[in-house]
């Protein structure tokens, strides 16, 4: 499947949602998943494919409402994470999956992620 056929029905989605006021009332983010997709990669390409067709997508759609969710686990045999992160800059959200909802827990996995992805 070519990648402007997928993009296309995707980008018509992300455009009706963000015309809802409430989206942006409530503070709502769409975020879109680097992996699994094969939109933003080759598939079958090698380990070295850069992050730059997911960038030039958020910059195209243009919205403080709209960014990459991140899957720095699954990402490895498609790209540097790394050089993924920095290319996304602020267009990226982390996010932590693991088990546990208490509320305990999740503080400790907030603490864990200011500490090891903002220094603090």
């Amino acid at each position: 499947m070519k990648r402007r056929t997928v993009l296309t029905p995707v980008s018509a989605a992300v455009g009706s949602i963000l015309a809802e006021p409430l989206v942006a009332r409530l503070g709502i983010h769409i975020l879109i998943e680097n992996v699994w997709n094969g939109m933003f990669y080759e598939p079958k390409g090698p380990n070295t494919q850069s992050a730059d067709l997911l960038k030039n997508y958020l910059n195209e759609i243009n919205s403080p409402w709209v960014g990459s969710y991140f899957d720095i686990g699954n990402h490895q045999r498609f790209g540097k994470p790394a050089e993924w992160i920095k290319t996304l800059g602020n267009s990226g959200w982390a996010t932590a999956e693991v088990g546990g909802g208490q509320k305990e827990r999740l503080h400790e996995v907030l603490q864990n992620m200011r500490l090891h992805l903002l220094g603090q």
